[in-house]
């Protein structure tokens, strides 16, 4: 679980959504925040931007999509397809 392999930092991922929201008596957003601290604390996940990684999983999570950990949208000063206004 805490080797840099995609599949235990994924795992671990799971474990951070899991350790907010029960830290945070299931509030959502309150979570999210919690999660964005855990995800910097990690330095496996240096070199990604903690808020998109965060919201990057809520939307996985709730969609039942595979997360991507190599996507540039989670990388730092990088713009996914959300943030453009032509959307």
């Amino acid at each position: 679980m805490f080797s840099k392999s995609d599949r235990d930092k994924k795992i671990t991922l799971g474990e951070m959504r899991r350790n907010a929201l029960n830290l945070n008596n299931g509030d959502q957003i309150a979570a999210e925040r919690t999660m964005v601290d855990f995800v910097r604390q990690d330095a496996r996940f240096n070199g990604l931007d903690p808020a998109k990684l965060v919201e990057k999983v809520r939307q996985c999570w709730s969609n039942g999509a595979q997360l991507d950990l190599e996507a540039n949208e989670l990388k730092p000063g990088q713009r996914s397809w959300a943030d453009s206004k032509n959307y």
